[in-house]
């Protein structure tokens, strides 16, 4: 009897423990997202020499709707000719900060924090790049091809631009690493289009020095994944010519990002450094994509669920996604309805952190039909019935 009740309590403690352990894996298991700041909307309120006052309008008309969050449009260089204000300017061959530039763009961030906006994402684009003769040129949105002696040289460039901009702006949380870099405008240095795959992988090199570099800036931000597009166009490998890909929007950017997390388990990334990694919050923290095939708020889950199988795929389930940019092209009260009802429902896709509406005004980019205020000739802001159909369910909130 005695052994028996030594037995009994043996087992006791052995379940004990079992289901103890069971339950902290199901929580290890189960990954938490923030979607409190979903509601985001883009504009572009500097590099084109707008007035502060202007700039306060449309903050103003950001608050209005509710705004929580907002991808604040950040050029890093400009080539000099078109009259843009960038952070850097490059003077005897060297990259010069441009203090007037960061005082307008404080000015622009306090406003947005004084209009209710809580979560702000730089999208860092328009780089400078140093080559293998020791000179600084403006890349823009290119990138040297990975077998040019520019190639090591410009990737270290880039992580040194990245550091310093984290560096200036340390209340700056989250810093996406360029711009729909999976589409055409990804090219050589010589204008030449490359091959999607190739862009991967110069891609996923790329990601991995912005990344050091935001970290070496300030060790608490966040690196964000360019936001990827979802165009049709592919390289054609046997033909040489730029075709339509035959897959969907949202298979295209899966295809992308499939792409990238192979190239980091690979082991052979970053490709010109002599350390490689394979963990991938050396290249990223945050993932991003443009979900514009998501036509209606009907397809919006089975659009982002097809995407971040890939994510999955790769066992890195818990990664959260900021959608940086998005939108319907049409200009009628259905198009708010279908803000509505995808900000509604946005515990669907419970991984989506941010939606960021594109955009805001016509004011330096006049995409028809996707702005939701326009500016008129006397500066007095139009607002589409989209903006009034999200104010009147998110506005003041």
């Amino acid at each position: 009897m005695k052994n028996n009740r030594y037995c009994a309590f043996f087992l006791a403690i052995i379940l004990f423990f079992s289901v103890f352990s069971v339950s902290c894996t199901n929580n290890i298991n189960e990954p938490t997202y923030n979607q409190s700041q979903v509601f985001g909307m883009g504009d572009v309120f500097l590099g084109t020499n707008e007035s502060l006052e202007d700039i306060v309008k449309r903050i103003d008309l950001m608050k209005d709707l509710g705004v929580k969050s907002h991808r604040f449009w950040f050029r890093a260089g400009s080539n000099g000719y078109d009259n843009k204000e960038s952070f850097f300017s490059l003077k005897d061959n060297q990259l010069v900060i441009n203090n007037n530039f960061v005082q307008r763009v404080n000015f622009v961030v306090d406003k947005l924090l004084e209009a209710g906006v809580e979560h702000i994402t730089f999208d860092v684009c328009w780089m400078y790049g140093m080559t293998a003769n020791g000179q600084y040129k403006y890349y823009g949105a290119g990138i040297p091809l990975m077998t040019s002696s520019d190639y090591l040289p410009f990737m270290e460039s880039i992580k040194y631009q990245f550091s310093i901009i984290s560096k200036t702006f340390p209340e700056i949380e989250y810093f996406e690493m360029g711009n729909e870099m999976n589409i055409l405008e990804l090219r050589d240095a010589d204008d030449n289009i490359l091959p999607y795959t190739e862009s991967a992988k110069l891609v996923t090199d790329f990601s991995y020095y912005a990344m050091q570099g935001i970290k070496e800036g300030n060790p608490n931000a966040k690196g964000v994944l360019n936001g990827l597009a979802e165009t049709s166009f592919r390289y054609d490998e046997v033909f040489k010519k730029v075709r339509y890909s035959t897959k969907g929007g949202a298979e295209v950017v899966a295809e992308f990002i499939d792409l990238i997390y192979q190239y980091i388990e690979s082991e052979e990334y970053p490709s010109c450094a002599s350390i490689k990694s394979k963990r991938i919050e050396d290249y990223f923290d945050v993932l991003a994509w443009h979900p514009y095939g998501a036509y209606s708020s009907e397809v919006w889950k089975d659009y982002n669920d097809t995407v971040y199988a890939t994510v999955k795929k790769h066992n890195d389930n818990g990664r959260p996604v900021f959608c940086t940019e998005f939108g319907f092209q049409r200009n009628d009260q259905s198009r708010g309805e279908e803000y509505v009802n995808i900000y509604s429902n946005i515990s669907e896709t419970p991984y989506i952190e941010v939606v960021h509406i594109f955009i805001l005004s016509n004011v330096v980019w006049n995409e028809e039909n996707f702005y939701l205020t326009k500016r008129d000739e006397n500066g007095d802001y139009i607002l589409s019935e989209a903006y009034i159909e999200l104010k009147n369910r998110f506005g003041n909130m």
